[in-house]
């Protein structure tokens, strides 16, 4: 099987699944917990929490204010959070920080959801898994 490009978000979560060592899964679908991130997971002896989101043209994430909230209090407290975002249409992904995220625009969709662009983030892997 042919290594798919990220189309979706249920794309990056299939990814974790398929590379982390372990995922804890908080939201295990999408929708329903009020901001808190997607998954604890552990790779390379590394463990970090992080909401999974699909990355569209201009570097831009749909998320809640909660949930870059949230992240950005765990980040204060000591803990590594952020995003890990698969590049709509690429096999890459980005991991960007809280407040790497610059908020632009209107709300979109339901349930409050905001355009946000990510200025900074790291490139950290090209996804070597099938995710499709």
């Amino acid at each position: 099987m042919a290594t798919k490009k990220f189309s979706k978000e249920a794309d990056v979560r299939r990814w974790l699944d398929n590379t982390a060592d372990a995922v804890w899964w908080i939201e295990n679908k999408q929708g329903g917990t009020m901001g808190f991130p997607d998954a604890l997971f552990s790779l390379r002896q590394r463990s970090a929490l992080a909401e999974l989101k699909l990355v569209k043209e201009g570097m831009i994430v749909e998320a809640t204010p909660q949930q870059v909230n949230v992240i950005s209090d765990m980040k204060a407290h000591g803990l590594l959070a952020g995003i890990i975002g698969g590049i709509e249409g690429c096999r890459e992904l980005i991991w960007a920080e809280p407040e790497a995220l610059e908020r632009v625009g209107e709300s979109v969709g339901i349930g409050g959801r905001k355009r946000y662009v990510v200025r900074r983030f790291v490139c950290f892997w090209e996804s070597p898994v099938v995710v499709g």
